[in-house]
């Protein structure tokens, strides 16, 4: 794609538009799919963050195998740009990674009747990075898709405390609890919450690239009530 698409004086919502056509979601389901995605969090965090050198990044963790958590790739004209994993808390169903640091306060909320997004292992490859600067934005209409696939009331964000002030001016996020100790990726991260309903038409207006259709939403996380099975699209159309 020609970088001569993103000249400063377009708007982002200009420059992503031009991009978009060139972008697809895809659920890592298989297993080429998904050691794509492991390697790419390898890089990511062995780059971005001071881990063991024995660190196995490219291997899945204990949440890449529960049923209510499912890894998405970003693709730009056909290369793995960026990688997402999602969860999904429910009253029934609390496992997630952000459980795993902060069971209080996500476990009274889910208790309460909330139904909760948990973005997690959020990467991104160094090159596209560097030739599409607008890639968090593209990224960030994953979670923010699943927030209305599956009528979340909340989204989480564990983040580092640089990135505190983007979530909150993007979405509105609160921190609510931490910091605490992230022995993974040795270092501290704070629980930020955004509420879903107060934030929706605001994000519809001032970002109109993360809106989405029905249709792709089910095509991308299948039936709202099967929560995120690790089916194969084929399975999926069967159901």
């Amino acid at each position: 794609m020609n970088n001569g698409i993103r000249r400063a004086n377009r708007s982002l919502q200009e420059r992503i538009d031009l991009i978009m056509p060139s972008v697809e979601y895809r659920r890592m389901c298989d297993h080429e799919d998904r050691a794509a995605v492991f390697r790419l969090r390898c890089e990511g965090y062995k780059r971005n963050t001071d881990l063991p050198s024995d660190w196995r990044g490219d291997m899945p963790d204990d949440y890449d195998e529960l049923p209510n958590s499912q890894s998405f790739g970003i693709f730009i004209a056909g290369r793995l740009a960026a990688s997402m994993r999602l969860s999904l808390i429910t009253p029934d169903v609390q496992s997630a990674p952000a459980m795993q640091f902060f069971p209080d306060e996500i476990s009274a909320r889910a208790q309460a009747g909330k139904t909760i997004i948990d973005p997690s292992r959020f990467v991104t490859d160094i090159s596209a990075s560097a030739q599409f600067p607008e890639l968090p934005y593209i990224a960030m209409r994953l979670p923010v898709m699943a927030c209305l696939h599956f009528d979340a009331d909340e989204c989480l964000s564990m983040v580092r405390q640089e990135h505190v002030a983007f979530y909150k001016r993007i979405f509105s996020a609160d921190p609510i609890a931490g910091p605490v100790y992230h022995h993974t990726l040795n270092m501290n991260v704070l629980l930020m919450i955004s509420q879903v309903d107060d934030i929706h038409d605001d994000l519809d207006t001032r970002f109109p690239f993360w809106r989405s259709h029905y249709l792709e939403r089910r095509q991308l996380f299948g039936k709202p009530e099967s929560m995120m099975s690790a089916r194969t699209n084929s399975e999926q159309e069967a159901a």
